[in-house]
Protein backbone atom coordinates (compact mmCIF):
# COMPACT_ATOMS: atom_id res chain seq x y z
CA UNK A 1 0.00 0.00 0.00
CA UNK A 2 1.63 3.23 -1.15
CA UNK A 3 0.80 5.02 2.21
CA UNK A 4 4.01 7.56 1.39
CA UNK A 5 1.50 9.73 -0.72
CA UNK A 6 0.31 11.15 2.68
CA UNK A 7 3.58 11.95 3.70
CA UNK A 8 4.71 13.60 0.62
CA UNK A 9 1.66 15.77 1.21
CA UNK A 10 2.49 16.45 4.30
CA UNK A 11 5.78 18.36 3.75
CA UNK A 12 3.79 20.06 0.52
CA UNK A 13 0.92 20.97 1.53
CA UNK A 14 1.42 24.82 1.91
CA UNK A 15 2.37 25.23 -1.98
CA UNK A 16 -0.23 22.68 -3.54
CA UNK A 17 -2.55 24.19 -6.09
CA UNK A 18 -3.76 26.82 -3.70
CA UNK A 19 -3.67 29.35 -6.79
CA UNK A 20 -5.19 26.92 -9.26
CA UNK A 21 -8.40 26.77 -7.08
CA UNK A 22 -8.37 30.17 -5.66
CA UNK A 23 -6.93 31.97 -9.14
CA UNK A 24 -10.67 32.24 -10.76
CA UNK A 25 -13.95 31.30 -8.66
CA UNK A 26 -17.02 31.21 -10.64
CA UNK A 27 -20.27 33.10 -9.78
CA UNK A 28 -21.36 29.20 -8.62
CA UNK A 29 -18.57 28.67 -6.26
CA UNK A 30 -18.65 32.60 -5.07
CA UNK A 31 -22.34 31.71 -3.81
CA UNK A 32 -21.20 29.14 -1.34
CA UNK A 33 -22.12 29.24 1.42
CA UNK A 34 -24.94 30.95 1.76
CA UNK A 35 -26.66 29.17 4.53
CA UNK A 36 -24.42 26.94 7.45
CA UNK A 37 -22.41 23.71 6.26
CA UNK A 38 -23.10 20.51 9.01
CA UNK A 39 -20.08 18.62 9.20
CA UNK A 40 -21.11 15.29 10.35
CA UNK A 41 -18.07 13.44 12.78
CA UNK A 42 -18.05 9.71 13.57
CA UNK A 43 -15.03 9.71 15.72
CA UNK A 44 -16.27 11.14 18.97
CA UNK A 45 -14.42 12.44 22.09
CA UNK A 46 -11.58 14.78 21.77
CA UNK A 47 -10.57 13.31 18.03
CA UNK A 48 -12.85 16.06 16.63
CA UNK A 49 -10.55 18.76 17.49
CA UNK A 50 -9.12 19.22 14.05
CA UNK A 51 -12.15 19.72 12.09
CA UNK A 52 -13.38 22.32 15.28
CA UNK A 53 -10.25 24.01 14.64
CA UNK A 54 -9.86 24.23 10.94
CA UNK A 55 -13.33 25.13 10.35
CA UNK A 56 -13.01 27.84 13.15
CA UNK A 57 -10.64 29.09 11.02
CA UNK A 58 -12.63 29.22 7.83
CA UNK A 59 -15.43 30.55 9.83
CA UNK A 60 -12.77 33.85 10.74
CA UNK A 61 -11.48 33.82 7.51
CA UNK A 62 -14.71 33.21 4.94
CA UNK A 63 -18.05 33.92 7.40
CA UNK A 64 -19.11 30.85 7.29
CA UNK A 65 -21.35 29.33 9.54
CA UNK A 66 -20.28 25.70 10.44
CA UNK A 67 -21.57 23.20 12.84
CA UNK A 68 -19.69 19.98 13.54
CA UNK A 69 -22.15 17.39 14.85
CA UNK A 70 -20.48 13.97 16.20
CA UNK A 71 -22.62 10.54 15.65
CA UNK A 72 -19.98 7.94 16.77
CA UNK A 73 -20.36 4.09 16.58
CA UNK A 74 -20.40 1.89 14.20
CA UNK A 75 -16.83 1.88 13.49
CA UNK A 76 -17.31 5.10 11.87
CA UNK A 77 -20.71 3.89 9.66
CA UNK A 78 -23.18 5.78 12.12
CA UNK A 79 -21.47 9.26 10.59
CA UNK A 80 -21.00 8.31 6.93
CA UNK A 81 -23.88 6.46 5.83
CA UNK A 82 -26.51 9.77 5.96
CA UNK A 83 -23.47 12.08 4.48
CA UNK A 84 -23.29 9.42 1.59
CA UNK A 85 -27.26 9.77 0.85
CA UNK A 86 -27.20 13.78 1.89
CA UNK A 87 -27.76 16.11 -1.12
CA UNK A 88 -24.50 17.17 -3.37
CA UNK A 89 -24.35 20.53 -2.80
CA UNK A 90 -21.81 20.83 0.31
CA UNK A 91 -23.91 21.44 2.76
CA UNK A 92 -23.29 18.13 4.37
CA UNK A 93 -19.89 16.49 4.83
CA UNK A 94 -18.19 14.21 6.64
CA UNK A 95 -15.05 14.23 8.87
CA UNK A 96 -13.97 10.79 8.89
CA UNK A 97 -10.75 8.38 9.81
CA UNK A 98 -9.50 6.52 7.13
CA UNK A 99 -10.21 2.76 8.26
CA UNK A 100 -13.85 3.82 8.20
CA UNK A 101 -13.79 4.59 5.09
CA UNK A 102 -10.95 1.80 3.80
CA UNK A 103 -11.84 -0.90 6.03
CA UNK A 104 -15.49 -0.76 7.62
CA UNK A 105 -16.86 -1.84 4.06
CA UNK A 106 -14.99 -5.11 4.15
CA UNK A 107 -15.33 -6.21 7.27
CA UNK A 108 -19.11 -4.84 8.48
CA UNK A 109 -21.99 -6.68 6.23
CA UNK A 110 -25.28 -4.71 5.28
CA UNK A 111 -23.51 -1.03 4.95
CA UNK A 112 -24.73 0.58 2.18
CA UNK A 113 -21.77 2.61 1.13
CA UNK A 114 -18.22 1.94 0.06
CA UNK A 115 -15.10 3.82 -0.61
CA UNK A 116 -16.06 5.04 -3.88
CA UNK A 117 -19.13 6.27 -2.26
CA UNK A 118 -18.42 9.97 -1.34
CA UNK A 119 -16.51 12.66 -2.71
CA UNK A 120 -13.06 12.83 -1.36
CA UNK A 121 -11.85 16.77 -0.06
CA UNK A 122 -8.79 16.43 1.73
CA UNK A 123 -7.30 15.08 4.56
CA UNK A 124 -6.95 17.55 7.35
CA UNK A 125 -4.03 15.93 9.21
CA UNK A 126 -2.93 12.44 10.16
CA UNK A 127 -0.93 10.16 12.66
CA UNK A 128 1.34 7.95 13.62
CA UNK A 129 0.84 5.31 15.96
CA UNK A 130 3.97 3.82 18.22
CA UNK A 131 4.64 0.78 19.07
CA UNK A 132 5.65 1.12 22.71
CA UNK A 133 7.07 -1.62 26.03
CA UNK A 134 7.58 -0.81 29.31
CA UNK A 135 11.00 0.82 29.85
CA UNK A 136 12.46 -2.15 31.13
CA UNK A 137 11.26 -4.69 28.69
CA UNK A 138 14.22 -6.58 27.25
CA UNK A 139 13.59 -5.78 23.76
CA UNK A 140 15.53 -2.47 23.04
CA UNK A 141 14.28 -2.02 19.46
CA UNK A 142 11.64 -2.92 16.99
CA UNK A 143 14.00 -5.72 14.96
CA UNK A 144 14.76 -7.50 18.42
CA UNK A 145 11.07 -7.78 19.09
CA UNK A 146 10.54 -9.06 15.70
CA UNK A 147 12.98 -11.38 15.72
CA UNK A 148 11.29 -12.98 18.96
CA UNK A 149 8.09 -13.43 17.48
CA UNK A 150 9.62 -15.04 14.55
CA UNK A 151 11.33 -17.32 16.46
CA UNK A 152 8.32 -18.09 18.88
CA UNK A 153 5.13 -17.41 17.01
CA UNK A 154 2.51 -15.83 19.07
CA UNK A 155 4.71 -15.52 22.41
CA UNK A 156 4.89 -11.78 21.82
CA UNK A 157 1.79 -10.35 22.85
CA UNK A 158 0.37 -6.97 21.28
CA UNK A 159 -2.69 -4.80 22.60
CA UNK A 160 -4.37 -2.42 20.25
CA UNK A 161 -7.73 -1.07 20.26
CA UNK A 162 -9.74 -0.47 16.77
CA UNK A 163 -9.74 -2.37 13.68
CA UNK A 164 -7.36 0.05 11.77
CA UNK A 165 -4.92 -0.57 14.40
CA UNK A 166 -5.59 -4.42 14.27
CA UNK A 167 -4.91 -4.47 10.48
CA UNK A 168 -2.18 -2.55 10.88
CA UNK A 169 -0.13 -5.05 13.18
CA UNK A 170 -1.61 -8.01 10.55
CA UNK A 171 -0.11 -5.52 7.96
CA UNK A 172 3.49 -5.63 9.90
CA UNK A 173 3.23 -9.25 10.23
CA UNK A 174 2.65 -9.80 6.76
CA UNK A 175 5.84 -7.53 5.77
CA UNK A 176 8.03 -9.43 8.62
CA UNK A 177 6.96 -12.77 8.72
CA UNK A 178 6.70 -12.15 12.86
CA UNK A 179 3.82 -13.67 14.38
CA UNK A 180 1.97 -11.75 17.47
CA UNK A 181 -0.14 -12.57 19.88
CA UNK A 182 -3.17 -9.85 18.92
CA UNK A 183 -4.74 -9.00 22.29
CA UNK A 184 -7.78 -5.90 21.79
CA UNK A 185 -9.05 -3.32 24.07
CA UNK A 186 -11.68 -1.17 24.74
CA UNK A 187 -9.27 1.88 24.95
CA UNK A 188 -6.00 2.98 24.88
CA UNK A 189 -5.97 3.57 28.63
CA UNK A 190 -6.53 -0.39 29.37
CA UNK A 191 -3.65 -1.11 26.83
CA UNK A 192 -1.30 1.08 28.51
CA UNK A 193 -1.95 -0.39 32.26
CA UNK A 194 -1.32 -3.93 30.91
CA UNK A 195 1.81 -3.12 29.37
CA UNK A 196 2.53 -1.24 32.60
CA UNK A 197 1.37 -4.42 34.76
CA UNK A 198 3.44 -6.92 32.55
CA UNK A 199 0.32 -8.72 31.12
CA UNK A 200 1.25 -7.94 27.70
CA UNK A 201 4.61 -6.76 26.34
CA UNK A 202 3.56 -3.74 24.46
CA UNK A 203 0.96 -2.08 22.62
CA UNK A 204 0.16 0.58 20.41
CA UNK A 205 -0.28 4.22 21.15
CA UNK A 206 -0.14 7.92 20.43
CA UNK A 207 3.13 10.04 20.62
CA UNK A 208 1.64 11.97 23.46
CA UNK A 209 0.95 9.72 25.42
CA UNK A 210 4.20 7.57 25.16
CA UNK A 211 5.33 11.46 25.67
CA UNK A 212 3.78 11.91 28.76
CA UNK A 213 5.08 8.50 29.94
CA UNK A 214 8.41 9.08 29.49
CA UNK A 215 10.48 7.22 32.08
CA UNK A 216 7.33 3.90 31.98
CA UNK A 217 7.01 3.76 28.42
CA UNK A 218 9.68 3.09 25.68
CA UNK A 219 8.86 3.62 21.87
CA UNK A 220 10.14 1.35 19.34
CA UNK A 221 9.12 2.84 16.70
CA UNK A 222 6.81 5.56 15.04
CA UNK A 223 4.64 4.78 12.07
CA UNK A 224 4.86 7.47 9.83
CA UNK A 225 7.06 9.01 8.43
CA UNK A 226 9.80 10.81 9.12
CA UNK A 227 10.22 10.40 12.23
CA UNK A 228 8.29 12.29 14.87
CA UNK A 229 10.15 15.64 15.91
CA UNK A 230 8.65 14.92 19.65
CA UNK A 231 10.21 11.44 19.61
CA UNK A 232 13.72 12.31 17.39
CA UNK A 233 15.63 8.87 18.77
CA UNK A 234 13.17 6.67 17.53
CA UNK A 235 13.09 5.03 13.86
CA UNK A 236 10.00 5.32 11.29
CA UNK A 237 8.19 2.08 10.70
CA UNK A 238 9.42 2.76 6.96
CA UNK A 239 13.29 3.00 8.05
CA UNK A 240 12.73 -0.56 9.80
CA UNK A 241 10.51 -2.30 7.27
CA UNK A 242 10.90 -0.64 3.64
CA UNK A 243 7.94 0.78 2.01
CA UNK A 244 5.58 0.13 5.31
CA UNK A 245 3.98 3.20 7.01
CA UNK A 246 1.81 2.87 10.17
CA UNK A 247 -0.90 5.89 9.73
CA UNK A 248 -4.29 7.03 10.16
CA UNK A 249 -5.29 10.24 8.59
CA UNK A 250 -8.69 12.22 8.97
CA UNK A 251 -10.09 13.84 6.46
CA UNK A 252 -12.96 15.88 5.49
CA UNK A 253 -15.37 13.88 2.47
CA UNK A 254 -19.10 15.04 1.01
CA UNK A 255 -21.48 12.99 -0.77
CA UNK A 256 -20.99 11.40 -4.01
CA UNK A 257 -21.13 13.62 -7.28
CA UNK A 258 -20.56 16.99 -5.51
CA UNK A 259 -19.71 19.96 -8.10
CA UNK A 260 -16.14 20.86 -8.47
CA UNK A 261 -17.09 24.15 -7.88
CA UNK A 262 -17.95 23.78 -4.06
CA UNK A 263 -15.04 20.67 -3.89
CA UNK A 264 -12.58 23.69 -4.36
CA UNK A 265 -13.63 26.14 -2.63
CA UNK A 266 -14.22 24.01 0.29
CA UNK A 267 -10.31 22.81 -0.41
CA UNK A 268 -8.58 26.01 -0.64
CA UNK A 269 -10.25 27.30 2.58
CA UNK A 270 -8.94 23.61 4.36
CA UNK A 271 -5.69 24.80 3.17
CA UNK A 272 -5.59 28.53 3.81
CA UNK A 273 -6.59 27.51 7.13
CA UNK A 274 -3.80 24.88 7.74
CA UNK A 275 -1.45 27.55 6.32
CA UNK A 276 -2.66 29.78 9.73
CA UNK A 277 0.23 29.90 12.16
CA UNK A 278 -2.06 29.37 15.16
CA UNK A 279 -4.05 26.34 13.11
CA UNK A 280 -0.78 24.50 12.43
CA UNK A 281 1.07 25.36 15.89
CA UNK A 282 -2.52 23.96 18.07
CA UNK A 283 -2.77 20.64 15.77
CA UNK A 284 1.20 19.92 15.83
CA UNK A 285 1.45 20.44 19.53
CA UNK A 286 -1.94 18.16 20.27
CA UNK A 287 0.51 15.04 18.28
CA UNK A 288 -0.98 15.77 14.38
CA UNK A 289 0.80 16.27 11.31
CA UNK A 290 -0.90 18.62 8.67
CA UNK A 291 -1.81 17.33 5.54
CA UNK A 292 -4.40 19.21 3.00
CA UNK A 293 -3.93 16.91 0.11
CA UNK A 294 -6.04 17.50 -3.32
CA UNK A 295 -9.17 15.90 -3.64
CA UNK A 296 -7.91 13.95 -6.72
CA UNK A 297 -5.06 12.48 -3.89
CA UNK A 298 -7.22 11.56 -1.16
CA UNK A 299 -9.41 9.64 -3.70
CA UNK A 300 -6.20 7.92 -4.76
CA UNK A 301 -5.23 7.02 -0.95
CA UNK A 302 -8.61 5.76 -0.31
CA UNK A 303 -8.09 3.52 -3.46
CA UNK A 304 -5.18 2.30 -2.25
CA UNK A 305 -6.04 1.98 0.79
CA UNK A 306 -9.29 0.01 0.39
CA UNK A 307 -7.52 -2.50 -1.82
CA UNK A 308 -4.69 -3.09 0.69
CA UNK A 309 -7.12 -3.71 3.43
CA UNK A 310 -9.75 -5.77 1.51
CA UNK A 311 -6.67 -8.61 1.33
CA UNK A 312 -6.21 -8.32 4.91
CA UNK A 313 -9.53 -8.65 5.67
CA UNK A 314 -10.31 -11.47 3.54
CA UNK A 315 -7.15 -13.18 3.97
CA UNK A 316 -7.91 -12.99 8.08
CA UNK A 317 -11.92 -13.38 8.03
CA UNK A 318 -11.84 -10.41 9.88
CA UNK A 319 -15.34 -8.62 10.70
CA UNK A 320 -19.13 -10.04 10.73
Amino acid sequence: MKTQRIGVARRHFLGFGVGTLMGSPSVFAQAFPSRPISIIGNLGGALDMPARVVFERIKVNTGATVVVEQRPGGNGAIGLSPVSRAQANGYTLAYTYASALTLNPYMTKGLDFGPESFTPISALVQVGPVIAVKADHPAKTLPDFLAVARLKPESVKIGYSGAGTQVNLLRLQEATGAIFLLVPFRSNADAIASTLGGFIDAHVDTVATVVAQAGKLRALSFGGHPRNPQLPGVPSMREIVPGLDMITWFGIVGPPAMPTEIVSWLHAEIVKALRDPQVSDTLTKAGYDLVGNSPSELRALIREESVAHKAIAEKYKLGS
